[in-house]
C-alpha cells in the first residue's frame, strides 16, 4: 500500500509526514522564529553563583557566556511534536554578552537533528539579570562579630615580622573555612575579629602550639540580637621568643614542625 503523498502548504514539497499542513522543516521554522523565552536570573556578583527555582548554584565555569549558555540549559526547554524523533540543542554567541543588570536580549541558535534531518534557526531570548549577593558571600563580607582574637605581647608592641606571619595564617584559614574577619591595630598589638567562635578557638589553639602563646578566654552575653548570643573573645598573648622562631623568609621553625 503506497503511502498517501501530501504537500506541504508553505514550501510546496511533496511529504508523507506533516504537521498542519507543514512538513518538518517548515513547521520547525514556524514555531523557533516565532518563540520567545523569558529568563529570570539572579547572579551574585561576587563568585558567579546562580539561583535556579530558589536554590544557588555554584557555576562549571567562570566565564560569563558559559555561565548564561548553563542557566539557560536549565531554564529553557524546547518542545516539539512527537514527529520530530530527534534532539534539539541551542547556543548563544558570545558577542552578545554584557554583564551587566536588567534585560538583555539574546538571539538562540537553535538546532535539530535526526537521521537525514539537520536544521537550524534562530530564536529570541529575554534575560532579566539581577545581582543578589548569594548567602555565602553574605556571609564572608558582612561585618564578623562573633569572635575577637586579641594579639598582645609580654614585652610591649608585637614583632612586625610575627604579626605578618600571623596574619597570613587567619588569611589561609579564613579563606579555606569561607569566614569573614577584619583586623584592627591597637596600641600595643592589634585584633582579628571573626564570624566564627569554633574557627577563632582554633587559630588561638594553633598560637599556642606554635609560639606558646598565653590564652584566655572571655565570654560577653549580648542577647539574641542578630540571632548572635555573645562575643567570644581571646586574649593572645606572646612571649618574647616567639618573635625570635621567624626567619627572616617569612617561615617559622615551629610551623615547619607543626
Amino acid at each position: 500500500m503506497e503511502l498517501m503523498v501530501k504537500f506541504c502548504a508553505l514550501c510546496g514539497k511533496s511529504e508523507s509526514k506533516l504537521i498542519e499542513n507543514l512538513c518538518l522543516p517548515c513547521y520547525f521554522k514556524r514555531e523557533i522564529i516565532h518563540s520567545v523565552f523569558n529568563v529570570r536570573v539572579s547572579l551574585c556578583p561576587f563568585c558567579l553563583s546562580y539561583r535556579f527555582k530558589g536554590k544557588w548554584f555554584k557555576p562549571n565555569s567562570t566565564l560569563l557566556n558559559e555561565i548564561i549558555e548553563e542557566i539557560a540549559e536549565r531554564s529553557i526547554e524546547i518542545n516539539l511534536p512527537p514527529e520530530f524523533k530527534g534532539n534539539a540543542t541551542f547556543k548563544i554567541p558570545q558577542e552578545q554578552f554584557r554583564f551587566k543588570e536588567g534585560n538583555i536580549r539574546l538571539t538562540l541558535t537553535v538546532y535539530y537533528e535526526e537521521p537525514g534531518l539537520a536544521l537550524e534557526e534562530y530564536a529570541t531570548a529575554f534575560f532579566k539579570l539581577k545581582f543578589v549577593t548569594c548567602p555565602s558571600c553574605t556571609k564572608v563580607r558582612k561585618e564578623p562579630k562573633e569572635a575577637i582574637l586579641q594579639f598582645r605581647s609580654f614585652d610591649g608592641n608585637v614583632d612586625a615580622r610575627l604579626r605578618k606571619e600571623i596574619l597570613s595564617i587567619v588569611e589561609k584559614e579564613t579563606r579555606l573555612k569561607g569566614v569573614s574577619h577584619k583586623v584592627e591595630d591597637k596600641k600595643t598589638g592589634f585584633d582579628v575579629k571573626l564570624s566564627s567562635q569554633s574557627l577563632a578557638r582554633s587559630i588561638a589553639q594553633r598560637m599556642k602550639e606554635m609560639f606558646k602563646a598565653d590564652l584566655k578566654e572571655t565570654f560577653k552575653i549580648k542577647g539574641m540580637k542578630d540571632g548572635k548570643k555573645g562575643i567570644l573573645s581571646i586574649s593572645v598573648r606572646l612571649p618574647p621568643e616567639s618573635a625570635a622562631s621567624i626567619k627572616t623568609n617569612g617561615e617559622t621553625n615551629a610551623k615547619r614542625n607543626f
